[in-house]
């Protein structure tokens, strides 16, 4: 159990983690936690003179914890305070609370409120071990069972799973996932999610101007602990249909997960979501191969350059042995007169020995004030030359629409300026630019 509590508290750097958190105003039990502390390979004086109210003021800046146990004597209103502690802190495993009041209303209300006990004082160090053995059986019962109906849910109505993928760095391929995303959400009113693998420098959160979620490295790095509860809680969301699940890890650490981890998640996510998009660096292709096993389509993001013909011909001939070649819709990005070094699309063609899907006309103005905005570009101005790209591979990959040729004919020439179409947001955003 103490190794399960010290993985628990990896996962946000700016939180301050414990495997257990324990407060207790009298000296019976503060000794009796002390003996806890010590049998979970904490040192003893880590236990706190205080109650409830400590906990709370503690939980306000940042706390991740295993185990909490907090004593509820000489606290008003214990139940309204401990729903706040439960809200504010990152709890792994849950709360047991402990005082002298001996009563079953107060234990069904301190239980409604987030405790998964309440033990009676004079403590014991029995009934703490019993309660928190217990307490780590309930959650494990419940990841059990959560896994079984992500499972049933994914077998019966899977969600489907689209991998972005950029043949070369510059091509816009995370601003493609996270408008696409949304125009999934927004028009087509699918529930969606998009996963940012970047861990590091994964922009998907920051487009849409949200905080980073936490705990994606952490679940990818224990993946028997993965749950709805968890995967919820290290979510962001942008609205009710769409969420993103992403992180900011530091540069300097080295991030490897094992297969198993992708497996899981995406069982999870497959039961939740009506689709599930996945901003895949391309650098991490080889080492999510399950990823790519599973995946319904991969949309291989380019410029019409000979080094896109080069590096696409190459990602396609990987995906080809990986028998996922005829799922893939080959998208050209960046598109436009304006756009130098380019090479024509029938030799792009030619050279890759695959058609050209869809194409993203180079539209910097907008995107530009996307980005400056924290905001898609659809939301800014839907008459945008990219905003209609978007809303065309959304239509694409939720079925609506054929995936082939979909969006070559609305862009045959370089798109015409239209003066005065952007709405009020569009112009306060480019203002900013």
């Amino acid at each position: 159990m103490a190794e399960a509590l010290r993985l628990a508290a990896e996962s946000d750097p700016a939180a301050e983690h414990l495997p257990i958190l324990a407060y207790a105003g009298d000296d019976v039990s503060l000794k009796v936690l002390q003996s806890v502390a010590t049998d979970f390979g904490q040192p003893f004086d880590i236990i706190r003179r205080g109650n409830l109210e400590d906990a709370c003021e503690r939980a306000a800046a940042g706390l991740s914890v295993g185990y909490a146990l907090l004593d509820i004597d000489e606290v008003d209103e214990p139940s309204d305070l401990l729903h706040m502690f439960v809200a504010e802190a990152q709890i792994t495993y849950g709360v047991v609370a402990f005082g002298s009041k001996n009563d079953i209303h107060l234990y069904r209300e301190l239980t409604d409120a987030g405790a998964i006990d309440y033990l009676v004082k004079p403590l014991s160090k029995n009934a703490i071990d019993a309660a928190l053995s217990a307490a780590e059986s309930r959650i494990e019962q419940r990841r059990h069972i959560e896994a079984m109906s992500a499972a049933t849910r994914a077998a019966s109505n899977p969600a489907k799973l689209t991998l972005f993928v950029a043949a070369r760095g510059g091509v816009g391929c995370s601003t493609i996932a996270v408008n696409t995303g949304w125009c999934i959400a927004h028009t087509l009113s699918k529930r969606t999610v998009l996963v940012d693998l970047d861990l590091q420098y994964g922009i998907s959160a920051l487009a849409l101007d949200l905080d980073p979620g936490r705990g994606l490295r952490e679940i990818l790095g224990h993946p028997d602990r993965m749950d709805s509860l968890l995967l919820s809680s290290a979510m962001v969301r942008e609205n009710e249909n769409f969420s993103v699940l992403g992180a900011e890890e530091p540069i300097e650490d080295v991030i490897s997960f094992e297969p198993e981890a992708i497996d899981a998640l995406m069982l999870q996510l497959r039961g939740d979501y009506d689709q599930v998009l996945v901003d895949l660096p391309r650098a991490l292709l080889p080492a999510y191969r399950p990823l790519i096993d599973m995946a319904d389509r991969i949309v291989l993001i380019t410029d019409l350059t000979l080094a896109g013909i080069r590096d696409s011909s190459r990602i396609l001939h990987m995906l080809e042995n990986a028998g996922k070649r005829d799922n893939v819709t080959l998208l050209a990005s960046r598109v436009g007169p304006e756009r130098k070094a380019q090479v024509g699309k029938p030799q792009f063609e030619k050279g890759v020995k695959h058609k050209i899907d869809l194409v993203v006309p180079e539209d910097f103005k907008h995107v530009s004030a996307s980005a400056n905005a924290g905001r898609s570009v659809p939301a800014l101005s839907k008459s945008a030359p990219s905003a209609k790209a978007f809303q065309a591979l959304a239509e694409i990959l939720a079925g609506e629409r054929p995936s082939k040729g979909g969006l070559r004919s609305l862009f045959k020439s370089k798109p015409k300026t239209q003066k005065n179409r952007g709405d009020a947001d569009l112009g306060e955003a480019l203002k900013v630019s």
